[in-house]
């Protein structure tokens, strides 16, 4: 099983053990919404897949999307504890992710349709009003804690990966702590999906055009500059629109 670890694998195992953990420190549930928004996980995972980006990692914003809200719903509208409504919410975007996987083209025809497809809902979810008590909150889980569970599901993503597709790409790693870490305030986070679905877009639009001329490394690094000119704009705008209020 460990002779396909490589280098990346193991950079994705530090880096989302590091975002997950600056994430738990935070106390502001804003700064955690903006920070689990950045494409951390996502860039070591492309790495880590080697594969070409294709409309299956657009479609898992959308997953993301589902996951996230659906996890707020089982939470504040079912009642359910936040630790089941998390797996519920993993279980759903793994299932969907490997069905649709195996199905959805590679062609570039389908990437740029599923990209407008998912634009046009991230636009729609932006008139969303979301409203709520701010929390703060500080993690008392130790990181070591955390540790294992970053592992454990950083080395099964390594074993799936070929039968994920791009929805490996997109994977909730830091997802699933961010939403533990702000159960208080989950409307902040449902707040920051369409700043980060626009973003995310914008960057793999980018990695898309220049990924055969560029590599893999240079494309992304372009796309990082795409969603940081994205993200940084909308997400100051919106917190001062809630200033306002």
């Amino acid at each position: 099983m460990w002779e396909g670890i490589g280098r990346y694998d193991v950079l994705l195992v530090v880096v989302v053990s590091i975002h997950a953990t600056i994430l738990a420190y935070l106390p502001s549930p804003r700064w955690k919404a903006l920070l689990f928004s950045l494409p951390i996980p996502f860039t070591f995972s492309l790495l880590v897949l080697g594969q070409p980006i294709d409309a299956t990692n657009v479609f898992g914003i959308l997953l993301v999307m589902g996951f996230l809200h659906g996890v707020r719903a089982m939470h504040e509208r079912v009642r359910l504890p936040i630790v089941p409504s998390i797996a519920v919410g993993v279980l759903a975007y793994s299932f969907l992710g490997w069905m649709l996987a195996r199905f959805v083209p590679r062609d570039e025809v389908t990437f740029w349709i599923v990209s407008l497809v998912v634009c046009a809902i991230a636009l729609a979810l932006e008139r969303v009003r979301h409203g709520g008590k701010e929390t703060f909150h500080r993690s008392s889980l130790s990181v070591w804690a955390k540790l294992p569970i970053v592992v454990a599901i950083v080395v099964a993503l390594i074993l799936v990966k070929n039968q994920l597709r791009g929805f490996m790409t997109m994977f909730p790693l830091v997802s699933i702590f961010t939403a533990y870490e702000t159960r208080h305030s989950l409307w902040m986070l449902c707040r920051q999906v369409p700043v980060m679905t626009l973003a995310m877009l914008a960057m793999m639009a980018v990695c898309r055009l220049t990924q055969t001329r560029l590599g893999p490394v240079d494309s992304l690094l372009l796309g990082w500059i795409a969603f940081l000119g994205i993200t940084l704009p909308l997400t100051r705008a919106m917190w001062a629109a809630s200033e306002t209020k």
